[in-house]
């Protein structure tokens, strides 16, 4: 009987593993802009938090996922993010902001050590799409002040044309739909930096 239950467990923990890279096996990278070297003087730089960013369950796995219609889509286990889609999508997104608005410094979450001014939270609900098709990108967003104070909300829904039936050109449309993405963030953003007129918001 004790085999038995080990042997149940066992199974029940390999069939929960997230699958394990072969030599068939294929790595992406969401695309993203190169950052510039800069030091910041931070008694006079502005700091902003890039997450937390919680994804949908089938979203977490390190496989790609491609739609195959409105109920059905396939995990593809051979080919799979560089690491886990969270930590991409936070990178690529970090990466964008930066080349959005230089003269601010993006910190990823979970940040230690520095002063926070802002945080960018976002709720990812749809992030796939169809080979040849298109991409899409569904997500609520948050911004808030120093001490987690809330200053403005909103959600993001866009889709962009795949060139074509690869997986190379899905992630390539998944990578501008972020760079979107951020820009949508950083034009919300800039309206509580100094200057604007809701700075004395923050």
């Amino acid at each position: 009987m004790k085999y038995s239950v080990l042997i149940a467990v066992s199974l029940f923990l390999l069939g929960c593993a997230a699958p394990m890279p072969s030599a068939q096996s294929k790595f992406y990278r969401l695309q993203s802009p190169a950052v510039t070297e800069v030091s910041f003087d931070l008694a006079n730089t502005l700091t902003v938090v890039v997450g937390p960013i919680d994804f949908a369950e089938y979203l977490k796995r390190s496989s790609l996922v491609v739609q195959v219609s409105e109920t059905e889509y396939d995990v593809l286990k051979l080919d799979q993010w560089g690491g886990s889609l969270e930590s991409e999508f936070q990178l690529a997104l970090g990466k964008n902001l930066i080349h959005n608005l230089p003269h601010i410094q993006f910190v990823r979450y979970p940040s230690r050590g520095v002063n926070v001014d802002f945080t960018l939270r976002a709720e990812i609900l749809g992030f796939d799409g169809k080979l040849g098709q298109q991409a899409r990108l569904e997500a609520n967003w948050w911004i808030e002040g120093a001490k987690g104070r809330p200053l403005k909300s909103g959600r993001y829904a866009q889709s962009r044309p795949v060139s074509a039936s690869t997986l190379d050109a899905l992630v390539q449309a998944e990578s501008v739909l972020i760079s979107d993405f951020s820009r949508s963030l950083s034009e919300a953003l800039q309206q509580y930096l100094p200057g604007s007129s809701q700075s004395d918001t923050k």
